[in-house]
C-alpha cells in the first residue's frame, strides 16, 4: 500500500471534550517557576529560547527532559512537580502509563522550526497530549500545514509524526503541559 494514502488516513489532532482550570494550572506553573529550567536538547530545530522542566523523569531529575525513552520504565516525581497538586491530580487522571511528562516554555519571539518527531503518532504505540496553560492568541502552531489554536486549560493529541512548527509572536511566553504515553 502506497505510504501516503496510509499517512492520509491517520489522525492529526483531537481537541478533547476536556477543560482544565486554568486559575490551579497558573498557580502550580508559578511554583516552578524559580527551578532551573533546561534549554531543549533539539538546539538546531528552534531560534530563540526554547525550555522545559521535567515533572516526572526516568532518574527524578527535574533537568532530564529527554521525551523519547529507549523502553519503557517507571517513571519518577522530580522536585518540580513535589509541590503542584493540580498537575499530580491531572496526571494521575490519565490512566495510561506515561513516557515522559515536562513543561514547555517557548519565549516571546521564538520558534521552533518546522520538523517531525519519528514515532509519536497513536498508530506507533505512543502519544503526546498539550495541555496549553499559558498562551496567547499570536502564537502559531502549524501541524501539516493547518493552524491549530490551542486555548488555556484545553486538551489536544498532536500526531508529532507529522510536520509541525510553531512560532510565538506574541508578548508574552507560551507554557504547555505535554504527556508523552503509551498506548
Amino acid at each position: 500500500m502506497d505510504e501516503r494514502i496510509i499517512m492520509d488516513e491517520l489522525v492529526r489532532h483531537i481537541r478533547f471534550p476536556l477543560q482544565f482550570d486554568i486559575k490551579r494550572l497558573k498557580e502550580d506553573i508559578i511554583k516552578v517557576m524559580n527551578i532551573q529550567w533546561t534549554n531543549h536538547y533539539n538546539q538546531n530545530d528552534y531560534d530563540g529560547k526554547w525550555t522545559s522542566i521535567a515533572l516526572l523523569s526516568s532518574d527524578g531529575k527535574s533537568d532530564t527532559i529527554y521525551a523519547f525513552p529507549v523502553e519503557k520504565s517507571e517513571l519518577k516525581n522530580t522536585d518540580a512537580i513535589e509541590s503542584c497538586s493540580y498537575f499530580k491530580e491531572i496526571l494521575d487522571a490519565f490512566p495510561f502509563e506515561k513516557a515522559a511528562v515536562r513543561l514547555l516554555n517557548l519565549s516571546s519571539g521564538a520558534r521552533i522550526k518546522s520538523h517531525s518527531d519519528h514515532c509519536l503518532g497513536y498508530e506507533d504505540g505512543c502519544f503526546r497530549l498539550h495541555i496549553p496553560i499559558i498562551t496567547n492568541p499570536d502564537v502559531v502552531f502549524i501541524l501539516d500545514d493547518k493552524r491549530l489554536i490551542m486555548k488555556e486549560g484545553e486538551c489536544w493529541y498532536i500526531n508529532a509524526n507529522f510536520i509541525h512548527s510553531v512560532a510565538n509572536k506574541g508578548s508574552e511566553d507560551r507554557i504547555h503541559l505535554v504527556i508523552d504515553g503509551f498506548k
